[in-house]
């Protein structure tokens, strides 16, 4: 099949794309943009316009990144592509997709953090897991042994606005200097046990 059968059948395949989705799909433009109200066909046009980058301009997998509200849609998406690229080209041409991303901005800055700035063996906390890890080593972080339970709820606090509110953190020295000394204990500890602080916080010690 040659290049013009390839878009051909991109564009036409498994049902015929609109003049201006077509457009969209095969678009020389270093930058597209398409406004489109709901139920018009926007992720099919996506999905194909990925088919045609991967098949058509034999662009890298790896070179391809798209970004989706949900990991529904991202799965849903994903699928699609892998069965059009499987139907067009082959179950050769699917061995790399792996090395595409399509999901959520979110995902893909975890994968930026863990890829690129040693984060990888790090497990991320939920709010119950974080109250979970304190419970059991908060003694050694020295809160206080006398109603336990709420002087670890009262520190969780005080860490979270230290780091939602970006708090400077040698600027808590000055301010309380008892709760700087748990504070970088707290953070050691976690260090030690490979967790991760809330995802912001982390964007924060980057700089």
């Amino acid at each position: 099949m040659d290049m013009a059968d390839k878009a051909e059948d991109i564009i036409n395949r498994p049902m015929k794309l609109s003049e201006s989705q077509a457009k969209a799909v095969t678009s020389k433009s270093r930058f597209t943009r398409i406004i489109a109200g709901a139920g018009t066909g926007k992720t099919e046009t996506l999905t194909r316009r990925i088919v045609y980058l991967l098949l058509h301009e034999n662009v890298k997998p790896n070179e391809i990144v798209a970004f989706t509200f949900t990991d529904k849609a991202a799965q849903n998406m994903k699928s699609r592509i892998y069965a059009e690229v499987e139907s067009l080209g082959g179950k050769e041409a699917c061995l790399r997709l792996g090395d595409m991303y399509v999901g959520t901005i979110h995902g893909f800055c975890l994968r930026v953090l863990e890829n690129s700035l040693v984060y990888g063996d790090y497990e991320v906390f939920d709010e119950n897991q974080k109250m979970a890890f304190l419970l059991r080593r908060g003694r050694d972080i020295g809160l206080e042994k006398e109603h336990y339970f709420g002087s670890c709820e009262s520190f969780l606090r005080s860490v979270d606005i230290v780091y939602n509110e970006l708090v400077d953190i040698k600027g808590l020295k000055e301010k309380s200097l008892e709760f700087y000394k748990k504070f970088n204990i707290y953070e050691e500890v976690l260090r030690k046990n490979n967790k991760r602080k809330p995802f912001n916080y982390q964007v924060r010690i980057l700089y």
